[in-house]
């Protein structure tokens, strides 16, 4: 049976079981601290949707500027605009010689970090 066929009924008891199983894994927090707390990040995070505005803003300056250049390097009003290079990244999976070999005794140490994310 697939989801569509659930009657209204069968969806809620299971949308209510998937969402227990959600909060076992997490530790419910509703005190001042934690929703301050909340509350500030959120501000911030509006915020940086104004900075993420800005930083496209600033692409299409920049790509202005190349424009007006005729894509060669050029200077005035207080800038350098110089086109830049660098090598791409090897894709070690396309190496025929590395194929079958352990790479894992050569990867980093992984790393951890926190995810804060709307629910």
């Amino acid at each position: 049976m697939g989801l569509r066929e659930l009657d209204f009924a069968e969806l809620q008891d299971l949308q209510k079981r998937i969402v227990k199983e959600d909060d076992d894994k997490y530790i419910i927090r509703g005190d001042d601290l934690w929703l301050d707390t909340v509350a500030d990040l959120k501000k911030v995070r509006q915020e940086l949707l104004k900075y993420k505005d800005l930083l496209k803003k600033e692409e299409e300056l920049k790509a202005q500027l190349i424009s007006l250049s005729m894509e060669k390097d050029s200077k005035g009003g207080g800038i350098k605009l110089r086109k830049m290079s660098r090598k791409g990244n090897v894709e070690v999976g396309l190496i025929p010689e590395l194929w079958g070999i352990d790479l894992d005794t050569y990867r980093k140490p992984s790393t951890e970090y926190w995810q804060v994310s709307d629910e």
